[in-house]
């Protein structure tokens, strides 16, 4: 008898890109438990701001932080979708992460950016209050627990958390989020 998680990858069988992505997920899963603690094991993210809440994109989710750009409005598409915006030459779809996540939209200030999802299949920027730069946690500051208590909204794109100095930050997947129904389905 096969095990469930063999079952789920056969099932995406007739979707390469998403068993790609799936695999990818369940590698950095098991690279993200808890380990050594020498600076290999080390677990790397973006820090960034939504709201409260203090989050990490996982490195190599995150190809660039770019400012707002100028940008165009999609006609018949969630309020979520801000636009279509030209940035080198490609059009890249700009996202508001909070709308998207929470139905409220965000606020645009001088700290807001845009992070730009690191894939060529989907070309997305999502929305962020802020971006702190990268930051490295030891496995010793692994705290999944804290993922259960978030927003159902949120939970499913959530991968894990840090803590550190009494400071709390959830990863959250772009990955996870860009793959599924409630991003695929952006026209209004």
């Amino acid at each position: 008898m096969l095990s469930s998680d063999v079952q789920e990858l056969r099932a995406l069988a007739d979707q390469p890109f998403r068993l790609l992505v799936e695999l990818d997920q369940r590698l950095q899963t098991r690279f993200t438990d808890v380990g050594g603690t020498d600076a290999s094991d080390a677990w790397v993210g973006l820090g960034f701001r939504l709201g409260e809440f203090s989050l990490l994109a996982p490195q190599r989710e995150i190809r660039e932080v770019i400012t707002v750009p100028a940008y165009s409005r999609v006609p018949n598409a969630k309020s979520w979708l801000l636009g279509i915006a030209n940035v080198r030459g490609s059009l890249l779809p700009l996202i508001d992460l909070r709308q998207l996540l929470d139905g409220e939209p965000s606020v645009v200030s001088r700290s807001s950016r845009f992070m730009v999802l690191n894939s060529e299949e989907i070309p997305a920027g999502f929305l962020v209050d802020s971006v702190s730069g990268y930051r490295r946690f030891a496995s010793h500051e692994q705290r999944n627990d804290l993922v259960t208590k978030q927003s159902a909204n949120w939970q499913e794109f959530l991968l894990g958390s840090f803590v550190r100095d009494q400071q709390a930050y959830l990863v959250f997947s772009f990955m996870k989020l860009a793959l599924a129904d409630v991003f695929q389905n952006a026209s209004a």
